[in-house]
């Protein structure tokens, strides 16, 4: 500081310049503290108090008034001018003016101390309220939010309670719509369901008195028919007995018959009388075929009896014949002889007295023939009524054809089948026809045609590949191949078709395309089906003398093991049923589109069966299961076909056979006869037979 002011003192003007440099620069440094202060102070000058703000204000101005004062001292008026010499009195007044800024300066470093020491304590007390505003901005703040959050949940209470409330009211609303919706349906129900059941009354009403006149003109056409062919038969059998010249040896004479089929025409016409004025009943027809049925047999005893007086007749004239040949030599008896032979034999001829005495012995040689026929004719017809019991007579023919033919293949076959060096080849050929069978269904009739091609591939030697050989008709392996094709397809009712019995008819309709292209096969087919199922010829077997249990039960078809254990009923009949099913169901089934041929076994032959069983005596269960399995398949296509006769055939089971199966079976009640009831009634109630499940008709082989 002294040596300071020894270099002012020593350099006056120089002091002077420096003097005049500090001035506006310490002005200027006051400023910008200044400034600073203001800048700082502006936001928080309405936050300072009265007095503090007023005493940094009056020191502000204190301080600029000093400062300004300070400058106009320190600066001259006019700069001096360099050449010019100082007077001793400028020198004393630079003296005294650097003595008084060495004063001064103090002055200004306390008043900067000052400055910043009130800085500071402004910026503390700044920052103080900073610190309390932020914190009360924070308080703010949070009491801001929790007086929103509180609003918000006030807010969602309210409208959680209001939307309760509303749905409380909506749900009684709801309620109170659904019991007026349920009461105003109930009520729209009842009227509706009085109106419909008015409106089915009467249309019931209309369809009875329909169907009620409907049935009455179909029973009457019936009826007509039963007359016309009552009186057709009577007139065949009156015709006859005009024109039999053997009337006394009839065993009923001709006036007793002629009354006979006058009662009975009687009786028929009482019944178209009776329909001209009241409605038929079904008993009615069932009555009058009963008549019909009555002239039926009178024909056929008439024309039995015509027969036997034939016999009789001829027996007679052979006698007469003799007795005179013998006594002609005596004198007057040739013409009483003669005479007698011509009155007892007025059709027959007087031999001529020209022929030889050879041809007279020839006559003597018949007629003993003849003789000797007659004879026997009873034996035979005993034989024949026996046999009648278990088999229909025109039944007998067909069944042992089919089973000599059956016989012949299995010895064909049976040193093949011992022969162990064909052991792989058989079990080839087996394989490819079971795997082939066992795999048809009724998806689509290509994929039947496929399995039919392929069977009849294997029937010519081309499958199995492996060994591959030419196969003639005559051959033994086209013998094994046939047999055992037909076995395997008739086994499918036991095995399959028992179970389901809609899968009878694609096997139907595989069967079909191998028999109308290989007939051999539907023989055996035949055979096998007669084997295990005697009851489709129909054939009832009987039990002979000194047969055992075991053996009369397997010849009816059961099962013996090797304990020999007979199977239970229910398995027998449930296998009858499938075998009975598989053979209905080729009768139905139609043909493949290619085969131009009429059906090798079709709908004339389950007429046949039918009418056959029905001349049988029934049997416990067996008869009932197979008469409801037959006629559930083939019922359907039976009606459409034979129409009226077979209604009438339906009416004669209902009423005449129906009531034998009863009578023998134990009980009068069971399973097969309970379903050949319901059966029946339901066919008599809809007056027809529906289609049977599965069936598959001739569009099926164009899928």
């Amino acid at each position: 500081m002294q040596e300071i002011n020894k270099n002012r003192t020593a350099h006056p003007k120089q002091y002077l310049a420096t003097a005049n440099e500090i001035a506006p620069r310490k002005i200027d440094k006051k400023q910008e503290i200044l400034d600073d202060i203001s800048k700082k102070t502006t936001n928080i000058t309405l936050g300072l108090g009265p007095k503090l703000f007023s005493l940094i204000t009056s020191e502000i101005c204190v301080e600029e008034k000093s400062d300004e004062r300070d400058v106009k001292e320190d600066i001259p008026a006019t700069p001096p001018k360099a050449n010019k010499q100082k007077s001793s009195s400028e020198i004393s007044d630079c003296y005294f003016y650097e003595r008084q800024s060495e004063m001064e300066l103090p002055i200004l470093e306390f008043e900067a101390a000052k400055l910043q020491y009130m800085q500071d304590v402004f910026n503390s007390k700044k920052q103080e309220f900073d610190n309390y505003s932020s914190e009360l901005q924070q308080l703010t703040n949070q009491e801001y939010m929790l007086l929103k959050r509180k609003n918000e949940l006030d807010a969602k209470r309210r409208a959680a309670e209001l939307e309760k409330v509303e749905h409380i009211i909506l749900e009684e609303a709801r309620k109170k719509e659904m019991i007026q919706r349920e009461h105003y349906e109930t009520h729209a129900k009842k009227l509706s369901a009085k109106v419909l059941e008015a409106e089915m009354k009467q249309k019931k009403a209309e369809e009875e008195m329909k169907k009620r006149e409907k049935e009455q003109a179909e029973l009457k056409v019936q009826l007509n028919n039963c007359q016309k062919e009552a009186q057709n038969s009577i007139a065949k059998s009156i015709q006859k007995l005009i024109s039999f010249e053997h009337q006394d040896y009839l065993r009923i004479p001709r006036k007793d018959r002629m009354d006979q089929m006058a009662k009975v025409l009687e009786s028929i016409n009482d019944y178209v009388e009776k329909s001209k004025t009241e409605e038929l009943l079904i008993d009615d027809i069932l009555n009058a075929n009963l008549h019909v049925k009555e002239a039926y047999e009178i024909h056929q005893d008439i024309v039995n009896d015509m027969e036997s007086a034939k016999s009789k007749a001829l027996k007679s004239h052979e006698q007469a014949t003799s007795f005179s040949f013998k006594e002609s030599s005596l004198p007057g008896k040739a013409s009483s002889n003669a005479a007698v032979v011509n009155r007892q034999s007025p059709s027959l001829k007087k031999p001529d007295n020209t022929d030889s005495k050879s041809s007279e012995a020839s006559k003597d040689e018949n007629g003993l023939k003849m003789l000797a026929d007659v004879d026997e004719k009873p034996k035979i017809d005993k034989e024949r009524e026996m046999l009648s019991q278990f088999i229909a007579p025109d039944a007998i023919e067909d069944h042992l054809k089919v089973m000599d033919k059956l016989k012949n293949v299995e010895g064909i076959i049976q040193p093949f089948k011992a022969d162990t060096r064909n052991k792989k080849y058989r079990f080839e050929l087996q394989k490819a026809i079971n795997v082939t069978i066992n795999s048809l269904s009724s998806n689509s009739g290509s994929q039947i045609k496929a399995k039919i091609n392929r069977l009849l591939s294997i029937l010519s030697g081309k499958i199995p590949e492996s060994y591959r050989r030419e196969m003639s008709n005559d051959s033994v392996e086209y013998s094994f191949c046939s047999y055992l094709m037909a076995k395997q397809f008739v086994e499918q009712g036991d095995t399959q078709i028992s179970a389901q019995h809609s899968a009878a008819f694609p096997f139907a309709m595989a069967i079909l395309g191998i028999w109308s292209k290989k007939p051999e096969v539907g023989s055996l087919i035949l055979g096998h089906f007669y084997s295990l199922c005697p009851y489709l010829v129909p054939f009832y077997p009987p039990r002979q003398e000194g047969m055992s249990d075991s053996d009369y039960f397997s010849i009816l078809g059961y099962y013996i093991d090797d304990e020999g254990v007979v199977e239970e009923k229910y398995k027998f009949l449930n296998r009858m049923s499938g075998y009975v099913r598989l053979y209905a169901a080729i009768i139905v089934a139609p043909l493949p589109a290619n085969v131009k041929d009429a059906h090798p076994h079709g709908l004339a032959w389950g007429w046949k069966w039918l009418s056959r069983i029905l001349n049988l005596e029934p049997r416990p269960d067996i008869t009932a299961t197979v008469l409801y399995d037959f006629l559930d398949v083939t019922g359907h296509s039976l009606q459409k076909v034979y129409g009226k006769q077979f209604k009438k055939i339906i009416h004669i089971l209902c009423k005449d056979f129906f009531p034998k199966i009863k009578q023998v079976t134990p009980g009068g009640t069971g399973g097969p006869i309970e379903r050949l009831e319901t059966f029946l009634q339901h066919t008599a109630k809809k007056g027809y037979i529906s289609p049977p499940d599965g069936f598959l008709d001739a569009n099926f082989w164009n899928r």
